[in-house]
């Protein structure tokens, strides 16, 4: 005989009913077990239960219920906060700079203040930064937090000492001494009236003039460019369109529907034939360098220039890099114009 393992094992005619026996007795103790854990889930929360609803424990309609208020109060909420945030939209876009009495005490040499009347009458105040010998008039449209005085004793002073220019700035309705309520209609056209004057002032025509914009001044330049033309555009610090670093600072907020200030200067930037300027930090964390770069890739005029800086912020004053740099880029423009004027002399046939 073989060990007692080796031998061949026979199967008992009870087996099959034992088997079946022991799987029903384990679903019994399952179906069982999982009751007691249901039910004593139930108890814990304080709620019924019923028998018949065994099946489907009594929470899930109390559970439903308590999500549909939730979701109802949180898009209340939420459509509240945005009403509240289209009806606050001119704060935020034009927060303006409070004049203070002693801004408007300093005043650069040889500045002269104007008050010039817009297209509806209202008075827009204004200073004009004379040089003595000017090569060049500028119109300079500040951003959503300057007025006249700060602008002219920083930046304004500047452009006039180290480009030999008249300087003109203007503070559109809302912002500075200017009365009235701003919106993007209405400060463009304040622009539009400041340029009109300042051609009439240097006895030249509107594409002859030199237009520069900072922050949100830069949407209002390159309208005013593409309308009616300048000599050269000069940008700092703006954006492809406000909806794109409002985007960027909300994105929980469908801004492109919401927003009504929107200052799309890449839908207008193309019809700008002049050469264009533009400056930017690489770290402006309230306008991203991406946007600045989509802006400048819609134009049109190769002799056009883009200067980065690293770091800075959106307030970073101008380094004194900036400026040899933009004497270059107009004293090559100027010479381009007068090689185009020759030409132009040329190609004209003399009259006998």
């Amino acid at each position: 005989m073989g060990r007692w393992d080796e031998l061949p094992l026979k199967r008992s005619p009870c087996s099959g009913h034992l088997r079946r026996a022991t799987a029903y007795i384990i679903r019994r103790w399952r179906a069982a077990t999982d009751g007691l854990y249901r039910k004593a889930i139930l108890l814990n929360a304080g709620l019924p239960t019923a028998p018949e609803l065994s099946t489907k424990p009594p929470c899930v309609p109390a559970l439903r219920r308590m999500g549909i208020r939730l979701l109802t109060v949180a898009t209340l909420s939420y459509l509240t906060l945005l009403g509240l945030l289209v009806w606050s939209e001119p704060n935020l876009v034009y927060p303006g700079a409070v004049p203070h009495e002693q801004d408007y005490v300093r005043r650069p040499l040889d500045t002269e203040e104007v008050w010039i009347p817009a297209a509806d009458g209202l008075k827009l105040h204004a200073w004009l930064l004379r040089s003595p010998n000017p090569s060049r008039t500028i119109l300079f449209c500040h951003g959503n937090a300057e007025n006249v005085a700060r602008v002219a004793n920083g930046t304004g002073r500047k452009l006039r000492d180290e480009l030999q220019a008249n300087v003109l700035i203007v503070d559109y309705r809302g912002f500075g001494k200017t009365g009235g309520a701003p919106h993007e209609t209405a400060v463009v056209e304040d622009c539009a009236a400041a340029l009109q004057w300042l051609a009439d002032m240097s006895g030249k025509s509107t594409p002859e003039l030199t237009i520069y914009g900072r922050s949100l001044g830069g949407g209002i330049a390159v309208q005013l460019a593409s309308r009616y033309g300048a000599r050269e555009l000069i940008l700092d610090r703006t954006f492809d369109s406000l909806v794109s670093p409002a985007t960027r600072k909300f994105p929980w907020i469908p801004v492109s529907l919401l927003l009504r200030n929107r200052f799309e200067s890449d839908r207008v930037i193309e019809r700008c034939q002049m050469p264009v300027f533009q400056s930017h930090f690489a770290a402006d964390e309230v306008i991203p360098l991406e946007c600045a770069r989509a802006l400048f890739a819609q134009v049109q005029n190769p002799r056009s220039e883009f200067l980065e800086f690293p770091g800075g912020t959106h307030l970073t004053p101008l380094p004194d890099s900036y400026w040899p740099a933009l004497r270059k880029f107009l004293e090559a423009s100027d010479s381009e114009q007068h090689r185009e004027a020759e030409r132009r002399t040329q190609s004209t046939p003399s009259e006998e």
